[in-house]
């Protein structure tokens, strides 16, 4: 957070002066959004750092502030009433999106932001089930939450909104990073799979790991095999596009306590990714080959 308070107050320095101290009191900096759908109206709740009071990138206040409106010009505009500050979302990390927003919701969403001046598309995008501002007003914070799980086995990254619209504008499909907010804790629950930003449905632990493999994001995680656990030191995925067909080239190192773990682990990574490619049939062009190597450990 130190790092997005300095670049806040850098440029205001060397612009003008220290006199812009005064303005950027005079700013809000938004740090989260979430956005649901009440009664036919625009729901905002927006998570405002307070720049006097922080301690490091992992502890700082912060303010939840919230607005409705026909459309989400107006909820920001009776958050700036409220605020009596200028809204300042240039540093926002994190576009939470509610289950209850449907696909024209989301196209007006996509709209407002592709118009809002100044604004950065390398925040996160985020979809939930939960309430919006009983997690806004956790102390976690959403981003690091998902890439610290995206090391581990939780096989959910990070979605900048840049690369979402990318995907969304070419291809018509999302898949977006999905949490939620139980017992008083967030927890990373997948990714949700959205069609011209209709939400069909979240996806299993399988289906999360063929996401993850085609798009050449895994390097170590666990896995566990019809109660058989891998570890797996290294994965690596190539795609190879000849023609209409794009083969997938998967290498990977593997460890395991299981007697002929290999094949077995070679069978099943094969199953759920031809599983995968003909629910989701935009991938059925794909071919798949597998090699893989490892090493037998006792516990």
């Amino acid at each position: 957070m130190k790092k997005i308070i300095l670049s806040v107050l850098i440029p205001f320095f060397i612009l003008t002066g220290c006199s812009n101290y005064t303005e950027l009191n005079n700013l809000s900096i938004v740090n989260e959004i979430g956005i649901e759908k009440r009664n036919n109206l625009y729901h905002v709740t927006i998570s405002v750092v307070d720049t006097n009071n922080y301690e490091n990138d992992d502890f700082y206040n912060k303010y939840i502030y919230e607005a409705e409106g026909i459309n989400l010009t107006e909820a920001f505009n009776n958050l700036y009433l409220y605020l009596d500050k200028e809204i300042y979302i240039s540093h926002l990390e994190t576009l939470l999106l509610s289950n209850t927003l449907n696909h024209t919701d989301l196209d007006h969403i996509n709209e407002y932001f592709n118009n809002v001046k100044n604004n950065r598309n390398s925040f996160i995008v985020v979809y939930t089930d939960s309430n919006i501002k009983e997690i806004l007003s956790s102390k976690t914070n959403i981003n690091s939450l998902i890439e610290t799980n995206s090391q581990n086995y939780s096989l959910v990254y990070p979605l900048t909104y840049e690369n979402y619209l990318k995907i969304l504008y070419q291809k018509k499909y999302s898949f977006i990073p999905t949490i939620r907010y139980t017992d008083k804790k967030i927890t990373v629950v997948g990714y949700s799979y959205f069609y011209k930003n209709k939400h069909i449905n979240l996806l299993s632990q399988e289906e999360n790991f063929s996401y993850n493999i085609i798009n050449n994001h895994i390097n170590t995680m666990n896995l566990s095999i019809h109660k058989n656990d891998y570890f797996i030191s290294s994965l690596d995925t190539n795609l190879q596009i000849n023609n209409d067909t794009t083969n997938i080239h998967i290498t990977s190192y593997i460890y395991s306590e299981e007697k002929n773990y290999i094949d077995k682990y070679n069978i099943y990574i094969k199953n759920i990714i031809d599983h995968f490619i003909n629910k989701y049939s935009y991938y059925s062009q794909y071919k798949i080959h597998i090699y893989s190597k490892g090493e037998n450990y006792e516990k």
